[in-house]
């Protein structure tokens, strides 16, 4: 009993955290919100694509009990690409939980993703933004995330370098001058801007 109240405390703390970060970012993640469900509606209009659509589910944890969501999975029917993914209110599918989009290269490659999560009660204001910038270095998959401010949090470098596994999974924090310096490091991590640059704005 004591560590489920822990784990609820812990989940209520997380939720006031994230708001409170949104609330600090102001209007920036708000039209965040709008130009991720904007990029969603412009990469499948128009175009041959399958929806998958999945069964109502209700949220978790006592705060969302009574809210309920669909996931819808957007996929270019050609290449069988995922193009988006929207979580939807399954009686008002203009209410938005959440919404991914992927942008590839012409090699069919992942490029950019853009991702933003709302809380059921509070669409308007996202909780967290996210924006991931791809890179494949050799045989490596790369790539750095930042928020909706442009601040880089995390990053990851998969594959093999050198005939050698790499599985790296760093949060900023950990990331300081002496291991950017490191070769490995520069391997994964040096052609990837420290900022999204122009891909701040969902595109």
């Amino acid at each position: 009993m004591a560590r489920a109240y822990s784990l609820a405390k812990y989940l209520v703390l997380l939720v006031v955290s994230c708001w409170a970060q949104s609330a600090w970012a102001g209007n920036a993640w708000v039209d965040f919100r709008e130009d991720v469900i904007a990029l969603h509606e412009k990469s499948i209009k128009g175009k041959p694509i399958r929806v998958e659509t999945g069964d109502v589910q209700a949220f978790a944890g006592a705060a969302a009990k009574d809210y309920y969501f669909r996931d819808y999975h957007y996929y270019d029917r050609a290449s069988g690409r995922l193009i988006s993914h929207v979580r939807r209110a399954p009686d008002a599918p203009e209410a938005i939980y959440e919404a991914e989009v992927y942008i590839y290269d012409e090699t069919g490659r992942l490029v950019r993703d853009y991702a933003v999560i709302m809380l059921p009660w509070q669409l308007k204001l996202p909780t967290r933004t996210f924006i991931n910038l791809h890179d494949y270095p050799g045989d490596l998959h790369v790539f750095r995330q930042f928020d909706a401010s442009g601040d880089f949090f995390y990053e990851s470098c998969e594959g093999r370098l050198d005939g050698k596994k790499v599985a790296w999974h760093l949060d900023s924090i950990d990331v300081g001058p002496k291991l950017r310096e490191t070769p490995l490091y520069q391997a994964c991590f040096g052609r990837l801007p420290m900022k999204p640059g122009p891909y701040l704005k969902p595109q």
